[in-house]
């Protein structure tokens, strides 16, 4: 199985299914199963404050989820209009990125 190692909060608004995009600089062309991962680096307080998260929502170092990566596709003004606040703010949402679409969420507890 592909994992993919983010920072908090992102792996625990991802495993929450309130990050339904990674946004990367790069094009993958895996699709299935990906297991996501918090790495260790503790997110800011000012982070956890904007998303209403707390320290003990964001396990750092361990999987928290899968997902299924179901498709990758080039940043447009299209896609990008279509994202909540939140999404937007979750991501980085530059021309020539990507977007990976991720669906069916199995949190870990």
């Amino acid at each position: 199985m592909m994992a993919l190692s983010l920072h908090q909060p992102w792996a625990t608004l991802i495993a929450q299914g309130r990050k339904r995009f990674e946004t990367r600089s790069w094009r993958t062309g895996h699709r299935g199963e990906l297991l996501i991962c918090a790495a260790k680096k503790r997110p800011s307080n000012v982070q956890l404050e904007f998303f209403g998260l707390s320290r003990e929502d964001c396990p750092l170092g361990v999987a928290v989820a899968t997902v299924d990566l179901v498709d990758c596709s080039p940043m447009t003004d299209e896609l990008i209009r279509q994202q909540s606040d939140e999404e937007l703010e979750a991501g980085n949402w530059r021309s020539g990125r990507y977007a990976w679409k991720l669906e069916n969420v199995n949190l870990f507890r």
